[in-house]
């Protein structure tokens, strides 16, 4: 959890609608916001085309 105190964490997903690598980053609060904003970003995604 020292990652999320930094403001960054890495983690991966196994499951049926959503699987791959994402970031959770959080990013500088702006002037008037009483809180900082959190932005998840796909690192990895890995499609299974296979499945219809």
């Amino acid at each position: 959890m020292a990652d999320l105190a930094a403001g960054s964490l890495g983690f991966r997903l196994y499951g049926e609608k959503l699987t791959g690598a994402w970031k959770l980053v959080r990013m500088k609060a702006r002037p008037k916001e009483r809180r900082a904003s959190w932005l998840l970003i796909i690192r990895e995604r890995q499609h299974d085309l296979t499945a219809a």
